[in-house]
C-alpha cells in the first residue's frame, strides 16, 4: 500500500522479501496480501522524517494532512476488520482475557478501550447491513465517527422498512454526513424516514417515537454524585438529559461570559488574574475553570424560597413548535440550541418557565425597532438564535451562548435599522471579520437564512448546520414570539 501523495515511498511491490516461486523451485509464496499491505504502510512511514514536514509550504501541509487523515480512517477501519474476526473467532476467551479489546490492549498501548469500540463498531455496522458505510470507511471518505452515527441511525430504523428503502437512507446520509457536524447528522438521522415515508406526518411520528424512546432512555440514565476531597473542595460528577445539560450550559455560559468579570479575582502577587486587572490581560483562567466558578455563584444566587416560580435565569433556552403542536402535545420543537423535544416535554418545561416556547400563529410581541433603538432586545435576540442556531457564518460551530448579534444592512449609526430580519448571530472571531474585511450579508428570499461573501467574492454561502423543519414554517418573522 502506498501512502496518497507519496508515490515515490515504498509499497507492496518494493517490499523485499518472498516472492513468488516458479514451478519446481522451492521458495516460499508470496505473502497474504493483508501482510503486505501491514508492511506497506510500515515501509513508507519509516521511509520519511517527521521533520520533513518543515520544508513544506503551509497550504501543502493542510492538502497533505487531509489526505494522511484520511489514511488513518482507512487503517481504522482495518483495525475493525481485524477485531472483528478475533471477536467471532471468540480468542480472548481462549486467551483468558476479559474482551477482545483487552487482548488487543495487552498487544500494544495498554488501552482496551479502543478494541472495545472498534468491535461494536463492526456489530453495529454488521447489524445495520450498512453495507455501503463501511466501504466509505475503508476508503477514507467516512470518519470512525460518522461511521458509528450512520451505523446506528441504518440499525435503529422502523422494522418495516424494506432493503430499497434503507438503501435510499444510507445513501442520503452519505451523501450528506462531509456537510454535518456529528450532531447535526444525528439530528438528521432522526428524520431520515421522510426519504421513503408517503407524507411529512409519517415522517413527524417516526422522529417524535425516535426522540421519546431518547428522552426515556436519558431519564433512566441520570445519575449525579459528590463527595468532600478534603482538602477545601468537593468533586463530582453527572449524566443528565440533554435539555437539561442544555439549560445549565445556557446559564453557566451567561455568567463565565467574557465581559461578565465579577467571578475573577486578583492578588498583589500575580495570581490568578494578575495584575492587570479583572479579565485584563493577565486572566488566564481556562475555560472550565470559568465554568466551574460560574457553577459556584449559580449554587450561591439560586433562590431557596420557591426557586423557579420566585426565581429564574435570564438565559433562556427557547424551543419553536407549531400551535397545533403545543395544544395537541404531539409532535417535536427544535429548542435554539438545536436539539429535537416532544411537544409533552415541551409543555413541562414552559409550565415552569424553564424554556420560552416560540409558537407560529400565536400572540405577537414587538420585535422590530426600526432606527429607534440601536441594540436588539431580548426577545429579538431569541427570535435571530432560534433562526440561526449559533455562529451563522460558514463553517462555523460556535453555539447562540457564545454568539453576538450583528446589524447586517447599515449601522445603526447610518440609519440602519434595528429590526428582526436585519440580525445575525456571530462569534467574536466572526463579527471581528465581518467588520474588518467588510464581507456581505444577504438573506436568502426563500427561507430567510443568512448568507456570506467574502471581499472580492463572486459566490454566496451559508452555514451548513442542519435545520429540522422549521416549525415556524420560515424564518422568524414580528410574530413568532409568544411569551409564556
Amino acid at each position: 500500500m502506498v501512502l496518497p501523495g507519496a508515490s515515490q515511498l515504498a509499497g507492496p511491490s518494493q517490499i523485499s522479501g518472498p516472492t513468488q516461486a516458479a514451478p519446481g523451485q522451492g521458495a516460499d509464496p508470496l505473502p497474504h496480501p493483508v501482510e503486505a499491505m501491514v508492511a506497506g504502510v510500515e515501509a513508507a512511514l519509516g521511509a520519511v522524517s517527521r521533520q520533513a514536514w518543515a520544508g513544506l509550504e503551509a497550504p501543502a501541509v493542510r492538502a497533505l494532512y487531509a489526505r494522511l487523515s484520511r489514511v488513518a480512517e482507512q487503517v481504522s477501519a482495518h483495525k475493525m476488520a481485524a477485531a472483528r474476526v478475533l471477536e467471532t473467532a471468540g480468542t480472548a476467551k481462549a486467551e483468558g482475557a476479559a474482551s477482545t479489546g483487552s487482548l488487543l490492549g495487552a498487544d500494544f498501548g495498554g488501552d482496551r478501550r479502543e478494541g472495545d469500540e472498534l468491535v461494536r463498531l463492526g456489530d453495529t455496522l454488521q447489524q445495520a447491513r450498512a453495507d455501503a458505510t463501511e466501504d466509505a470507511f475503508g476508503a477514507g471518505q467516512i470518519t470512525r465517527a460518522q461511521a458509528g452515527v450512520i451505523g446506528k441511525i441504518l440499525k435503529d430504523l422502523p422494522q418495516d422498512v424494506t432493503p430499497e428503502e434503507r438503501e435510499a437512507a444510507e445513501t442520503t446520509l452519505l451523501g450528506q454526513a462531509g456537510t454535518m457536524s456529528l450532531r447535526d447528522l444525528r439530528a438528521r438521522g432522526d428524520r431520515i424516514s421522510e426519504v421513503f415515508r408517503a407524507t411529512p406526518e409519517q415522517t413527524d411520528a417516526d422522529e417524535e417515537q425516535i426522540v421519546a424512546r431518547r428522552e426515556r432512555r436519558a431519564r433512566s440514565l441520570t445519575t449525579f454524585w459528590m463527595r468532600e476531597t478534603g482538602e477545601g473542595t468537593y468533586q463530582g460528577g453527572f449524566t443528565i438529559p440533554t435539555v437539561q445539560g442544555e439549560l445549565l450550559k445556557t446559564i453557566l455560559d451567561a455568567v463565565a461570559s467574557p465581559r461578565r468579570n465579577h467571578l475573577h479575582t486578583t492578588t498583589p502577587t500575580g495570581g490568578p488574574g494578575g495584575s492587570d486587572g479583572p479579565g485584563g490581560p493577565g486572566d488566564d483562567r481556562s475555560y472550565p475553570q470559568k465554568l466551574g466558578q460560574a457553577f459556584c455563584a449559580l449554587i450561591e444566587h439560586t433562590p431557596t424560597d420557591g426557586f423557579v416560580q420566585s426565581g429564574g435565569s435570564t438565559a433562556v433556552v427557547a424551543v419553536s413548535l407549531s400551535q397545533e403542536k403545543l395544544a395537541t402535545g404531539t409532535g417535536c420543537g427544535t429548542t435554539s440550541t438545536g436539539i429535537r423535544l416532544t411537544a409533552g416535554q415541551i409543555r413541562r418545561l414552559a409550565c415552569t418557565q424553564q424554556i420560552l416556547p416560540q409558537v407560529f400563529d400565536g400572540k405577537s410581541l414587538p420585535l422590530d425597532h426600526g432606527t429607534l433603538r440601536r441594540l436588539f432586545s431580548k426577545h429579538q435576540r431569541i427570535g435571530i438564535g432560534q433562526r440561526d442556531q449559533g455562529c451563522a457564518m460558514p463553517g462555523c460551530d460556535r453555539p447562540p451562548g457564545w454568539c453576538e448579534f450583528h446589524h447586517a444592512g447599515n449601522p445603526w449609526s447610518t440609519g440602519g435599522e434595528t429590526n428582526l430580519d436585519q440580525g445575525v448571530m456571530l462569534c467574536a472571531f466572526h463579527h471581528h471579520l465581518i467588520h474588518d474585511q467588510h464581507w456581505q450579508i444577504r438573506f436568502h428570499p426563500g427561507d430567510g437564512i443568512p448568507e456570506f461573501r467574502a471581499p472580492g467574492g463572486t459566490t454566496w454561502a451559508r452555514n451548513t448546520r442542519y435545520r429540522p423543519p422549521r416549525d415556524l414554517g420560515v424564518a422568524p418573522t414580528p410574530a413568532l414570539l409568544n411569551h409564556p
